[in-house]
């Protein structure tokens, strides 16, 4: 069989998941979530690539940066190998008040008209816990670079349309002298909200087709370090 095998989770306390969910939860434990999921789909040996939009964009950051210290919470993926890094508007660096005034809504993550659904919770702030753990993490993955080598795909939101990830600042920090050893490939999507993955215009549809070749090109393990661009709407940095 050829092609790519997608796991995903939900957050504690959305979807069909039950318990106290984010009240208790810190940041870290997203890890330990991901793994026990990983655990029972994936053998040990097996490498995997992490895709990450927003806090999940975070979560996929910090274990890349910190899953050998095993003081830092994330060390649960001390023996997957990462193959590469999927980012969409990665919670790297975040607005303390985020959406409408500080509360998340559907027309402050998507312009789409099919954008819906409900939305849980309607503020980081009902979960003052969890919420500090993030905003901590984005401090510390922005003072950090990724592993040498890895190779990292990301797509940011506009400087001004994402109300969410702070885009001028995820983008100082892919530029960075930290990040120049890193395999990166960085799209801006100028006119994009934060759910990318939403978004009308073919943005959506340029997002989905870089994420495939992209995974194409980490199972050849091409190390010519040259990556095939994707037209469309969004465009590379």
């Amino acid at each position: 069989m050829s092609g790519d095998w997608v796991i995903g989770f939900d957050y504690p306390g959305q979807g069909k998941t039950s318990g106290s969910g984010l009240n208790s939860a810190k940041f870290s434990d997203l890890s330990e979530i991901a793994k026990v999921v990983l655990d029972s789909y994936v053998l040990s040996d097996e490498p995997v690539s992490l895709l990450g939009w927003s806090t999940g964009g975070l979560l996929a950051v910090r274990i890349a940066q910190e899953r050998f210290n095993p003081q830092s919470g994330f060390s649960s993926f001390s023996n997957r190998k990462i193959e590469g890094l999927m980012l969409i508007a990665p919670g790297v660096a975040v607005y303390p008040l985020v959406g409408d005034f500080g509360v998340v809504t559907a027309k402050s993550l998507s312009r789409s008209d099919d954008f819906s659904g409900s939305i849980s919770p309607k503020s980081p702030l009902l979960f003052p816990l969890f919420s500090g753990g993030l905003l901590a993490n984005s401090l510390k993955a922005q003072n950090q670079g990724l592993p040498a080598g890895l190779p990292v795909l990301t797509f940011v939101a506009g400087d001004k349309s994402d109300k969410y990830a702070n885009t001028v600042q995820i983008k100082r920090w892919l530029s960075s002298d930290d990040n120049s050893s890193s395999r990166r490939l960085s799209y801006q999507c100028a006119s994009g909200y934060h759910a990318l993955h939403h978004e009308p215009e073919g943005i959506s549809q340029q997002l989905t087709s870089a994420i495939s070749l992209f995974l194409e090109k980490v199972r050849q393990q091409s190390s010519s370090g040259q990556w095939t661009p994707v037209e469309g709407p969004c465009r590379r940095f």
